[in-house]
């Protein structure tokens, strides 16, 4: 019940000071920036030019899965997982079910490509998570994440060794019509 209050202070703090905001969803293309983890190394004029710099992962996104129902049709829902990309790119991942918000994951981003990052990993559920560097292989749209990720242990530390793949949809702030 502790940690159900502190994340509800956690998620209601962060509004309250500013460190929820909302997103900007235009698109930035071709940003020079420096590449930030290894800088002494000589790099193409391509890497210089990600098209997908780390500004633009800041936000809330809601992992959307896909279904499919017994008439073959594929339907779309989110279950209530949740990341948010903080500005000083660290990210908090939580489930939000019956008990409140549950935070599974928390860590730091380390942009390595136009489609590659790392998760360094401080906080997770599964403790053969904790302190690992994790590689995401990534696309990244106006509104769309796509993730893909391998895992090689599962909660109790046996073997999963398994690709898994994610897309987050972003949060946004619906227009209000005021008639």
């Amino acid at each position: 019940m502790k940690k159900i209050a502190v994340s509800l202070y956690f998620i209601i703090s962060m509004v309250i000071c500013g460190g929820l905001v909302a997103q900007n969803n235009d698109i930035k293309e071709n940003k020079q920036i420096e590449n930030p983890v290894s800088p002494q190394v000589p790099e193409s004029d391509n890497a210089k030019m990600w098209r997908n710099s780390f500004e633009r992962l800041i936000g809330v996104w809601s992992l959307e899965k896909t279904i499919v129902d017994d008439n073959g049709e594929e339907k779309k829902f989110h279950p209530g997982t949740f990341m948010i990309v903080h500005p000083d790119a660290s990210y908090t991942i939580f489930v939000h079910c019956d008990a409140g918000a549950i935070i599974t994951s928390q860590g730091s981003i380390i942009i390595e490509s136009s489609d590659q990052y790392v998760e360094v990993i401080s906080h997770h559920v599964n403790k053969y998570f904790i302190g690992v560097s994790n590689s995401i292989d990534y696309k990244l749209g106006p509104v769309y994440l796509h993730k893909s990720f391998w895992v090689d242990r599962d909660r109790e530390g046996g073997d999963y060794k398994r690709q898994v793949n994610e897309v987050w949809k972003r949060g946004a702030i619906p227009e209000i019509i005021i008639q």
